[in-house]
């Protein structure tokens, strides 16, 4: 029986499983797509054999379901009649992606069986299983479908044990309610006893962990920055232009926001605006006004002389959630370009409850030198 997954021919990487025909040889199967799905195995990561001879695939477009082109796939390793049985994307138009209109039934979901110990696989002689996304999904792709099993899936939907699930990759175009343009968006799952590895925190509530906002994913540019050594390393940024006169650069960047439905829905619902200035070096500013809710947004701009370079302890941030017996701080450094959250006193709790993980959190935020006064 053999374990199996086929890359994803857009970003030329390759996936591994371990192959469970023979368990003593330690064998990985690597897909890939070329004229269809190719594989070969490896014991050591460094030496691979073909399947097939000159890397021959072993399943071709033009069948029934996959005129077009036959996409990533997964196999169950013991599937029909106890064969190892490939669940692979059939696609029957092209071009598909997030930029386009989705073209309905131009990716389907059809199944193959083993043969020749996996070196070659037969497409089923009917219908695709999974003949399309969900009903009034406007989706911006639908493939690359990836089988597991999961006893906590079982319980929770009360299944067979041992059955079967599925995850298909796909995007949705964005809903038109709102206005906004099709973007990236992402979800971040904050969990609280590290997906299960954990025996605290108790669900007190019966549930834990946390969905965060959704943030909006897009390339950044940052204008005026001086055109020196920082700016041309290599690094998360590219040149975008030059400006040869103003010995300036644009880069672009990652840029990830809060999704704009969330935060304008945060800043109508506000019951109050506070603005207030900071203070100067050497000064700790207590807030004015303080929200009365645990909902809020706060944005602030923090400016550093140029001397800050050589000032090992300078930094600048805030305190939040400040209560009489916890509180925690988040401020940036700038002799090492982080940003850094204590956390030894963000829980009351932390001094009678084993468990609590109070380690502080550290990330990489280089700044670049900016030519004008763009940026306040």
């Amino acid at each position: 029986m053999i374990g199996l997954s086929l890359a994803t021919a857009a970003s030329s990487l390759v996936s591994l499983a371990p192959t469970n025909s023979n368990p003593s040889t330690g064998l990985f199967h690597v897909g890939y797509l070329h004229e269809g799905g190719s594989g070969a195995t490896t014991d050591d990561l460094v030496t691979y054999i073909d399947l097939n001879p000159n890397s021959a695939p072993f399943i071709r477009a033009r069948g029934i379901n996959d005129p077009i082109a036959v996409f990533d796939g997964s196999v169950i390793p013991t599937g029909i009649n106890g064969t190892p049985t490939l669940l692979y994307t059939s696609v029957s138009y092209l071009p598909i992606q997030w930029t386009i209109k989705y073209t309905k039934d131009s990716e389907t979901q059809s199944l193959a069986i083993a043969r020749d110990r996996g070196r070659n696989f037969t497409k089923l002689r009917h219908g695709p299983v999974i003949p399309g996304p969900p009903f009034a999904v406007n989706v911006t792709g639908f493939r690359d479908p990836y089988v597991f099993q999961s006893p906590e899936f079982d319980q929770q939907l009360q299944s067979n044990e041992g059955t079967w699930y599925n995850i298909i990759s796909g995007g949705v175009h964005a809903s038109q309610k709102s206005g906004a343009p099709d973007r990236f968006i992402s979800y971040l799952w904050l969990t609280e006893n590290f997906y299960g590895a954990l025996n605290f925190p108790t669900l007190q509530q019966n549930w834990s962990s946390s969905l965060l906002l959704p943030r909006e994913l897009s390339v950044g540019y940052i204008e005026n920055v001086a055109d020196n050594a920082l700016s041309r390393e290599k690094g998360s940024w590219r040149i975008d232009s030059e400006n040869s006169d103003a010995k300036t650069v644009t880069l672009a960047t990652l840029q990830q926001t809060i999704a704009r439905e969330p935060l304008a829905a945060m800043k109508a619902n506000a019951r109050a605006i506070i603005t207030q200035s900071g203070g100067g070096i050497s000064t700790t500013t207590p807030f004015e006004n303080s929200p009365k809710s645990k909902y809020y947004v706060m944005s602030a701009s923090i400016s550093f002389p140029s001397s800050s370079r050589s000032n090992a302890d300078l930094k600048a941030g805030f305190r939040i959630l400040s209560g009489d017996h916890e509180h925690t701080d988040i401020y940036y450094q700038f002799s090492n370009e982080s940003i850094i959250i204590i956390r030894s006193a963000s829980s009351a709790a932390l001094a009678t409850t084993p468990g609590i993980d109070a380690r502080n959190e550290v990330g990489k935020l280089g700044l670049f030198d900016i030519s004008c006064n763009c940026y306040g």
